[in-house]
């Protein structure tokens, strides 16, 4: 199986003992494009292999076009 090495994000969190505590989260810089607009916005993504969907603020979305339902 092939390994991937990633960077990983220090953030604050909260631990099994419901304590703030120190993590890390892997994660990858992506540029995100809607359409054929030339407005890429450079992004920090957290890396979740058991993730089902890709969640993005609806702010990003604005920023590259996209019309958000309100």
């Amino acid at each position: 199986m092939p390994t991937i090495k990633s960077n990983y994000l220090r953030q604050i969190g909260i631990d099994a003992d419901n304590v703030p505590s120190i993590i890390y989260r892997p994660y990858v810089e992506i540029r995100l494009q809607y359409k054929r607009y030339l407005n890429k916005i450079p992004y920090l993504a957290v890396v979740d292999s058991g993730a089902d969907r890709n969640l993005f603020p609806g702010e990003i979305a604005e920023q590259l076009g996209i019309k958000i339902k309100d």
